[in-house]
């Protein structure tokens, strides 16, 4: 039954998590680094210049992989991340459990090994947070605003959906 119960309300919170995110997207329409870096001239602002080269780390990881192609701000990743990851904590009451990650599929990228292993929760939210800055993908913003998101989402699951019943 506890399984069951974590399970549904992981699920619950970031299924929440998910149409917050996307409503971000679309309200606030922030474009991605790789437009940002390479439109540099054309933003505004005399001290920025822009690399119209610039290329994102994610391009050299396989040849299809693209920057996602909508807008940046809040970042899904990690919207999901501190909904699980956030949930994880208050149901087990700690940060401090040991976590495991598995690929379903072997790692593309060499430096990327399963299963990822953690001392903490919050140690895997973090590694999504700066994988999706180094890859490229988002700026830093996107990432702690959505982990934030996600895990707001997450408390007010875990404190008004599927409570325990008391045996009392």
């Amino acid at each position: 039954g506890d399984t069951a119960r974590l399970l549904a309300l992981g699920n619950l919170a970031a299924a929440d998590a998910a149409i917050a995110v996307w409503d971000s997207k679309i309200g606030y329409n922030f474009w991605r680094p790789i437009t940002a870096i390479r439109e540099g001239d054309n933003d505004g602002n005399p001290n920025t210049t822009g690399d119209a080269s610039w290329t994102p780390f994610i391009q050299s990881t396989h040849v299809s992989s693209q920057t996602p192609p909508y807008p940046d701000y809040v970042s899904g990743a990690n919207g999901l991340t501190g909904a699980y990851t956030t949930m994880l904590q208050l149901f087990f009451k700690s940060d401090f459990v040991p976590l495991a990650i598995h690929k379903a599929t072997p790692a593309a990228v060499p430096i990327c090994t399963t299963p990822r292993l953690f001392r903490r929760i919050s140690d895997a939210a973090e590694e999504v947070v700066e994988a999706r800055i180094l890859l490229g993908i988002h700026f830093r913003t996107a990432d702690t605003a959505a982990r934030m998101l996600g895990a707001r989402v997450a408390w007010h699951v875990f404190t008004h959906a599927l409570r325990p019943v008391s045996t009392h």
